[in-house]
C-alpha cells in the first residue's frame, strides 16, 4: 500500500508539490503558461464574437437580397459581390445601402469607433498572434508595433453588446410588414 492510499491523500494533487521541489522554476512556468492560456482563451472569445457578426450581416444580407431583389442578386448576392465586405463596417454599410437599411445605425458614434477597434483587433489576432503591426497602432492610437495588443473581458462584453444591437436591428428587416 502507497503513501496517498494509507493517508487517504490524491496522488494527482501531490505530484505538483513534489516537482515544485525538484524544479525551482515550475511555479514561474506555470504562471506564464497560466496567463498565456487565459489570454489565448478570451482572444478566441473575441474571434468568435466578429466571427458571429460577419456571418449574421451576410446571412441576413443575402437573405434579403434574394426576397427584396431576385433579379439583382447574382449581382449583389454573390460571393464574388460580398467578398470579405462584412469585415469591414464601411464596405458592409455599402452593400446594405442596396436594400435601403443602415445597419450600424443603431450604434452611437463612441461604439461604432469600438466595433473599428475591434474588427482591427481580430485581425490582429487572427493573423498576427495577437502582436501588434504599424498599421494597428496607427488605426488603434494605442501600443507600439511589436507589443501583444490588450484585451480584456469587460472590453469584449461591451463589443459583444455592439454586435447584439446590430443583429437585433437587422432582425426587424427579416420581419414582414404589418398593416
Amino acid at each position: 500500500m502507497g503513501e496517498a492510499e494509507r493517508t487517504g491523500a490524491n496522488p494527482a494533487s501531490a505530484a505538483p508539490a513534489l516537482f515544485r521541489t525538484r524544479a525551482p522554476f515550475y511555479s514561474e512556468t506555470v504562471e506564464r503558461k497560466v496567463a498565456e492560456l487565459g489570454y489565448r482563451l478570451i482572444g478566441n472569445a473575441h474571434e468568435d464574437v466578429l466571427t458571429a457578426l460577419e456571418a449574421t450581416l451576410k446571412a441576413i444580407y443575402r437573405h434579403l437580397v434574394r426576397t427584396r431583389l431576385p433579379d439583382q442578386f447574382s449581382r449583389l448576392g454573390s460571393k464574388q459581390a460580398i467578398g470579405t465586405a462584412f469585415q469591414n463596417i464601411e464596405r458592409a454599410t455599402a452593400l446594405y445601402a442596396h436594400l435601403g437599411i443602415e445597419p450600424f445605425s443603431v450604434l452611437a458614434p463612441a461604439d461604432v469607433e469600438c466595433l473599428e477597434l475591434n474588427i482591427q483587433k481580430r485581425h490582429v489576432l487572427g493573423h498576427n498572434l495577437g502582436v501588434a503591426d504599424e498599421s494597428y497602432v496607427d488605426i488603434a492610437g494605442d501600443g507600439k508595433a511589436g507589443e501583444t495588443i490588450r484585451l480584456l473581458g469587460n472590453e469584449i462584453r461591451l463589443f459583444a453588446e455592439s454586435c447584439s444591437a446590430v443583429v437585433s436591428n437587422l432582425e426587424q428587416h427579416l420581419l414582414p410588414d404589418t398593416p
